[in-house]
């Protein structure tokens, strides 16, 4: 484990300017300190929300702080549950900016009520509300299947990274929001899981869990419960998020950048197994991910040569019929 001072967040920053990061949710919170903290290194920010007045705020935020020195945002409406309106929100990015480099799903919600019942019923309990699954889990898949494949369009590709945001919820079991905290152990699972294709790739990945932090999220019960406790700094959130992405150490991709109370980052890098079947199997995988990218790339590199050829081999297929005729001809004749 490894401890990341406040100085050290921000430490290769520099590597933004220029480059263009998407971020679901950044209306508020979490969200829009992390955009805000992109665009002040003169990172062009695209921003997807349902909340389209709160995203403007942070647009006008992003242009205050780095405005001077290249930055842009822009806003586009998104529901994350809707495939279709993350297709168009990355399309729009991307006809805008031509490139995105940076991709960071961060929209959730807590949800509503505890899954576990409190008491015996006679009656059949109410169908649980799974919407903090459609959003925090669903939504989250959504944004990275398209943003593996928009970085991929990148030319040149340069630094890329996918950051998730979790939550200590992720890390420690969460009663009474049971729901939420399997979201967020299902992002973990998703990071670590992902890791090695995004690393072939060249696609850095993290996950950034805080403890609660004093956002719109935190609802009065839980300000109950919390009382006394400190909350996560809300720009030290966001500072873990720059860190993750531009870290240029491939050894940390795939880590959990965890915030557990007011102090610092605390990084832990990315373990497996390697007891029984589970080295045999994560060797195999990881062989299999290094054979199978080492062929797409060779097959890229064919089909650009192809399209660079492609003018002069269709003159060559014009040109050879007409010199095999002219020679045929000039022997019939000799």
């Amino acid at each position: 484990m490894t401890t990341i001072t406040d100085e050290e967040l921000y430490l290769n920053a520099e590597v933004l300017k220029g480059k263009v990061v998407l971020i679901t949710g950044a209306s508020s919170g979490v969200g829009q300190a992390t955009a805000v903290s992109f665009a002040s290194y003169g990172a062009k920010v695209i921003i997807g929300d349902v909340d389209l007045a709160g995203a403007k705020h942070t647009v006008r935020e992003c242009l205050r702080v780095g405005g001077t020195i290249g930055s842009d945002a822009m806003v586009q409406k998104c529901d994350v549950t809707s495939w279709e309106e993350q297709v168009a929100l990355f399309e729009a990015g991307y006809k805008k900016y031509g490139r995105i480099d940076y991709v960071i799903p961060n929209a959730g919600i807590v949800g509503d009520g505890p899954l576990a019942l409190s008491k015996r019923t006679k009656d059949i309990p109410n169908k649980p509300d799974t919407r903090t699954i459609d959003i925090n889990l669903v939504g989250v898949i959504y944004t990275i299947k398209l943003g593996q494949h928009y970085l991929m369009k990148n030319k040149p590709l340069g630094p890329m990274a996918i950051i998730f945001v979790g939550s200590m919820a992720g890390n420690q079991g969460f009663p009474r929001a049971e729901i939420y905290s399997a979201t967020k152990h299902g992002l973990i699972g998703l990071c670590r899981s992902l890791t090695e294709d995004y690393r072939a790739q060249g696609i850095r990945t993290a996950v950034v869990c805080p403890w609660f932090v004093d956002t719109p999220l935190i609802k009065t019960d839980n300000r109950v419960i919390l009382a006394g406790a400190p909350f996560t700094p809300i720009n030290r959130v966001a500072g873990a998020i720059v860190c993750a992405a531009t870290d240029p150490n491939w050894e940390t991709s795939g880590a959990s950048y965890n915030l557990p109370d007011d102090g610092p980052v605390m990084r832990t890098e990315r373990h497996e197994l390697s007891v029984g079947v589970y080295k045999i199997l994560t060797e195999r995988i990881n062989t299999l991910i290094k054979v199978e990218t080492t062929i797409n790339r060779y097959m890229n590199i064919v089909s650009d040569l192809f399209m660079l050829a492609a003018p002069h081999l269709t003159i060559v297929a014009f040109v050879l019929p007409i010199l095999a005729y002219w020679l045929f001809t000039r022997w019939m004749n000799s």
